[in-house]
């Protein structure tokens, strides 16, 4: 036996309905945005941290008189970076 609702009573089902998807989303939407800023917030953490070491290493190889090895470092550690 089906159950007949008052169209009124549906309305407001559909309208709830409606309510709790649009909140999930929203909390959804909020939690990616927070992900997507701590995200960048580590990209530009390690893009410092690389050039800190680029600038270490272009001190070593200065000071070690271009020695073939450091040379070889330098062009590894710059191809990593640019």
């Amino acid at each position: 036996m089906m159950l007949l609702l008052p169209l009124n009573t549906l309305c407001v089902c559909a309208y709830r309905h409606a309510q709790d998807v649009r909140e999930l989303y929203e909390r959804k939407l909020e939690r990616a945005n927070n992900l997507y800023m701590e995200l960048c917030a580590c990209m530009l953490q390690m893009e410092k941290r690389e050039r800190e070491l680029a600038k270490s290493v272009a001190s070593v190889v200065s000071r070690s008189f271009c020695s073939p090895f450091a040379v070889f470092i330098y062009s590894i550690v710059r191809s990593l970076i640019l």
